[in-house]
């Protein structure tokens, strides 16, 4: 039984209890002061996603910000590694430049970031569907800039 200050909850218990000490507390926010809420009382702070038609930026609980132009992105690959289920087991990674950003597959914008990149000239869409169904250690290259003309005719690398 807790009571605090605006709430009550009589009789709550978890089972099986968490082998981890402190149990971990999770927050999702949205809202500047509710984010600030959560960095500074949750065990893990979640990165937030946001892909656009320009760009993908990754903003961190920290603070930091990581973006990267969909014109300079030069690799998307997918690691997976062996702790799943109940441990995030499946990671995005996009490169461009000296920009890495790395984000969970558990993530809500994860979906568009799916539909951005299987969009992408060349993407390996069997690489994405190998990764999600990968249950050890492993690097899957979804796509990578070769030479390409972009819309005005230009070469780029």
């Amino acid at each position: 039984t807790f009571t605090g200050q605006w709430h009550t909850i009589a009789d709550a218990g978890l089972n099986p209890l968490p082998v981890q000490r402190p149990i971990p507390l999770w927050f999702g926010a949205s809202a500047e002061t509710a984010i600030r809420r959560a960095a500074r009382l949750a065990a893990a702070r979640i990165p937030r996603l946001e892909v656009s038609a320009e760009e993908v930026v990754c903003r961190y609980p920290s603070g930091e910000e990581r973006r990267i132009r969909w014109d300079r992105l030069e690799q998307v690959s997918i690691v997976t590694n062996d702790r799943g289920p109940f441990a995030d087991d499946v990671f995005w990674m996009l490169t461009g430049g000296d920009t890495t950003i790395v984000v969970s597959n558990d993530l809500p914008a994860i979906a568009a970031l799916n539909e951005r990149v299987c969009a992408l000239p060349g993407a390996r869409a069997d690489q994405i569907i190998a990764a999600m169904g990968s249950a050890v250690n492993a690097t899957f290259s979804v796509w990578h800039r070769t030479s390409l003309t972009d819309s005005i005719g230009a070469r780029v690398h």
